[in-house]
């Protein structure tokens, strides 16, 4: 089962963005953390090539920093 929570957790939009990607860009750091506890992977990169960590920093999204 931890295969099949990876790969939601990594699933990505039509433009590359992943569920940590876009819960990073709006600042829900409960979600950025369990997703990252369920092994999402902070490497993919969404439609503008940011991680999530460059996507939190860009709009400064200090709680999830």
């Amino acid at each position: 089962m931890p295969r099949a929570r990876a790969w939601i957790s990594n699933a990505a939009n039509n433009r590359g963005d992943t569920t940590l990607t876009l819960a990073a860009a709006k600042g829900d750091a409960k979600l950025v953390e369990l997703l990252l506890e369920k092994g999402a992977s902070a490497a993919p990169r969404g439609s503008r090539m940011d991680t999530a960590l460059i996507r939190a920093a860009r709009f400064k999204r200090e709680e999830v920093l």
